[in-house]
Parts: C-alpha cells; sequence; structure tokens
C-alpha cells in the first residue's frame, strides 16, 4: 500500500530532484523510493546480530560471537564437518 511522506530537504536538492525527474521521466517519488529500497537492500545484507540472539546461541558458547552472517555460516560449518 502507497501512503505519502513529507521531507524537509535543502532547496538546492530539490531543484536537483526536479531536474531528475525530468530528465528520466520519473516522478521524484519513484527515485526516491528506488533509492530507499537499494539502500534498505544493502543494510539487510550487512546486518549485525541482536544482542538478544546472541544470548540465545549455544553453538558458540565460550567463543566470540560472530559479526557477521559469513563468518557465522563458516565457523557453523567448521564445528558440524570437524
Amino acid at each position: 500500500m502507497k501512503d505519502k511522506l513529507t521531507l524537509s530537504i535543502e532547496e538546492d536538492v530539490i531543484e536537483f530532484a526536479h531536474r531528475l525527474s525530468k530528465e528520466t521521466n520519473q516522478s521524484i517519488s519513484s527515485i526516491v523510493e528506488k533509492h530507499l529500497l537499494e539502500l534498505k537492500e544493502i543494510k539487510e545484507q550487512d546486518y549485525e546480530v541482536d544482542p538478544r540472539v546472541k544470548k540465545l546461541s549455544g553453538i558458540f558458547e565460550g567463543e566470540d560471537f560472530p559479526e557477521s552472517k559469513e563468518e557465522m555460516r563458516r565457523l557453523f560449518h567448521e564445528k558440524n564437518n570437524s
């Protein structure tokens, strides 16, 4: 569902947004939405594990909990394949 959002943006950025909108034949809303979706994807790929989840994870007991998904997978596979 689409909803409205009000933003406070510097005037020169607004002027740029209008020019970009005309050049690309896209609405400013569409441009902003696409950019935010790209940022959301990046953020979701590079997440940190919530501290509450760390407390529930017994597999890494006695060790520092890995901060990245890739490191967690590597350690998990090492423990299960040894």
